[in-house]
């Protein structure tokens, strides 16, 4: 068969991966999420085979049937097989990210992603009004508005990221959209991890005229044309930090510090955190999840990732991994999980400069 451009090749098994991913968390239907499994062991292939070609994408499209028949032992998802999944997950992510770093059109295809998300927002928006919260919590299957909030924000900083790594100016308008986007999702976290974002614009990236102007545009049009009290309710800003959240965590910690067994094995939920278990075992905070799974091994990965990345000494990655790493921390989003590729992203781009300023 006649061998493909890789970078074409790359492109559209991201573009094909991310629709499953779509379809797995607008419909919950776990087969899209295997083949969302099978695209990202296909990119190791795209990169490493000496010869790669259409055939082998649809030969490991083929599998797909076999896999979601073995699927059907996975009884308990994602209880039983938290191991197994986030196995896949990392393996999975780590190719979506590596993906987009050797993929040439990197910085067209995070942007595409970027649009693509931002236009079915604008559907959801029209569907649902921009004044009924709740309504948004049924947009993912199973998944509240702050888990559409959060793909948002890592979907603008893997644009962010390729653009950086290309040496790519960003498009002013993303910072802007992104925010106003962030608080009609009504999530408190995406609203002020957005704001930073735009922040970070507004003084670093020397563009203050069309700023400022932009800016006060949409305070006059958050102040004049929407229920400001409506939207403080709504994002639970009036509650202040206080949540369930706060209490499984509190539960969670005084588990552990009981036993040290637990600090380093992990706690089982069902023996310490009554808030969890009612929220069907969503303990709402990537780190507390990876701990009950892996124990204090997981905890050391992550003090000796954050010890990495902080010896780059490079602002803006240490800022937008601050961002990630907070924002993993009021749901169970990366550190072995779905939502990961933006952190291997980032991980990976590090690496790169680092040694590129070695050599």
């Amino acid at each position: 068969m006649f061998p493909v451009n890789r970078s074409f090749a790359l492109s559209i098994n991201i573009f094909l991966a991310y629709l499953f991913c779509a379809l797995y968390l607008l419909l919950g239907n776990m087969s899209f999420l295997i083949l969302y499994f099978i695209l990202g062991g296909v990119n190791f292939l795209l990169l490493y085979s000496e010869k790669f070609t259409l055939k082998w994408v649809v030969f490991f499209l083929s599998l797909s049937g076999l896999f979601i028949f073995e699927f059907i032992f996975f009884s308990s998802y994602p209880k039983q097989n938290a191991y197994l999944l986030s196995l896949l997950f990392f393996i999975s992510s780590l190719g979506f990210a590596l993906n987009l770093v050797y993929n040439l059109n990197r910085v067209f295809v995070s942007k595409v992603l970027l649009i693509i998300y931002l236009v079915f927002l604008s559907f959801v928006f029209f569907k649902y009004g921009i004044f009924l919260a709740d309504g948004l919590n049924t947009v993912f299957f199973n998944s509240s508005r702050n888990i559409v909030s959060a793909v948002l924000i890592l979907l603008f900083i893997n644009y962010l990221l390729c653009c950086y790594f290309d040496g790519v100016k960003t498009s002013p308008y993303f910072y802007f959209v992104v925010f106003l986007f962030s608080v009609f999702l009504y999530g408190r976290s995406g609203i002020i991890f957005s704001f930073f974002l735009l922040l970070y614009y507004l003084f670093f990236l020397n563009r203050f005229i069309f700023s400022i102007v932009l800016i006060f545009g949409t305070m006059f049009f958050l102040l004049y044309n929407y229920n400001v009290n409506a939207l403080w309710e709504a994002t639970s800003f009036s509650q202040g930090l206080e949540s369930a959240r706060t209490d499984m965590r509190r539960e969670y910690f005084s588990g552990i510090l009981a036993n040290i067994k637990f600090i380093l094995l992990g706690q089982n939920y069902y023996d310490c955190c009554y808030t969890i278990v009612a929220h069907d075992l969503n303990a709402h905070n990537s780190f507390i999840s990876g701990h009950a799974k892996f124990g204090i091994i997981h905890t050391l990965l992550v003090l000796i990732l954050i010890f990495w990345i902080f010896l780059s000494r490079n602002f803006y990655i240490i800022f937008l991994f601050l961002l990630i790493m907070i924002r993993y921390f009021y749901d169970e989003l990366g550190l072995f999980n779905l939502y990961d590729t933006t952190l291997y992203l980032l991980v990976v781009i590090s690496f790169l400069m680092r040694r590129k300023q070695r050599v």
